[in-house]
């Protein structure tokens, strides 16, 4: 199955408006069938990857978020506009532990543009490929 790009958004790199990001992935997942608990681990994922985002400095002013369906998955980017790793911070690194758990898979994987968070989750009924 190839990549379907549901959504994306764009927010000032700012703790207030990151509920924004998880409305939209907390829609997208309702939307396909995900039970309340599957949404609230979504939404909280989304939440602490945004923050590791931020917490890193790897968000200066903006921080974005795509959904994408990928292989029976639900997929959540995150990164900031900021290239690199960021400095070693524990408490962002706690919630990245927090989010993995939250998720089937959680990947840091190196974009053209940042270093992104890959959460993938799998979709109701449907078969990770």
């Amino acid at each position: 199955m190839s990549d379907a790009s549901l959504a994306q958004i764009s927010l000032a790199a700012d703790p207030k408006l990151l509920r924004a990001a998880r409305l939209m992935v907390s829609s997208l997942a309702a939307d396909r069938g995900f039970t309340m608990d599957d949404m609230e681990d979504l939404k909280l994922a989304v939440q602490e990857a945004c923050a590791n985002r931020l917490a890193l400095g790897l968000a200066q002013d903006r921080i974005h978020a795509r959904v994408s369906e990928l292989g029976g998955m639900l997929m959540v980017e995150v990164w900031g506009d900021r290239p690199g790793t960021g400095e070693a911070n524990e408490e962002a690194d706690y919630g990245l532990a927090l989010a993995e758990a939250l998720v089937d898979e959680l990947a840091i994987e190196d974009g053209p543009d940042a270093q992104r968070i890959v959460l993938r989750k799998r979709m109701p009924g449907g078969a990770a490929g």
